[in-house]
């Protein structure tokens, strides 16, 4: 792991950002109108009691930022491609080569 090439900082700089927004405003995605944990983007007006508890569970993730985060770095890192420089030294000189 690369911690000073730009991919690298860049999912952490991203990752970090949405995950403390969310620490600090975790009722981004709740409806604060009604009960706890109720949705503006998922109403459920006759939900029965499974897709509360779903609808519950997916509310209780997005305001927890950590979980948030990791699953942005989880995104970006499978999205992104390598840094030119690392992706052609490891083509050309090999995997097992050191490329500091």
């Amino acid at each position: 792991l690369d911690l000073h090439s730009r991919r690298n900082k860049f999912i952490l700089a991203m990752s970090l950002a949405v995950g403390v927004g969310v620490s600090v405003w975790p009722w981004a995605f709740q409806d604060m109108r009604a009960s706890p944990y109720t949705a503006w983007f998922w109403p459920c007006t006759d939900c029965n009691d499974t897709m509360k508890g779903i609808r519950n569970g997916v509310c209780i993730f997005l305001s927890t930022g950590y979980c948030v985060g990791t699953v942005i770095a989880m995104i970006l890192n499978a999205i992104l491609p390598d840094d030119l420089e690392i992706a052609y030294a490891k083509e050309f000189i090999g995997d097992d080569a050191d490329i500091s």
